[in-house]
């Protein structure tokens, strides 16, 4: 299985994501299926894009602080290396 780093998980989320206006809030809303819990909402469907790409970075840091599983997108899974190193890179 390839494997991918976190800015091109993050692009290869993007291009699954769904796009939904609200009529109710005059917003737009954005997510991914395979991304659990991440999800943004905006006035624009660029603005919603940005703010989801935001909201998946950190989600991916998050998970690989604490170890959690990430769902593969495409066939292709986040290439991890030991914890420790896999956030001195993120963070240098």
């Amino acid at each position: 299985m390839p494997r991918v780093t976190i800015s091109r998980y993050v692009s290869i989320a993007l291009a699954g994501a769904k796009y939904e206006y609200c009529h109710n809030t005059g917003d737009w809303c954005a997510w991914v299926e395979e991304v659990p819990g991440c999800w943004s909402q905006a006035d624009t469907v660029e603005e919603a894009r940005a703010e989801l790409a935001e909201v998946i970075e950190g989600w991916l840091i998050l998970c690989l602080e604490q170890g959690d599983p990430i769902p593969e997108l495409g066939g292709r899974s986040l290439g991890r290396r030991k914890p420790e190193r896999a956030l001195e890179a993120i963070t240098a």
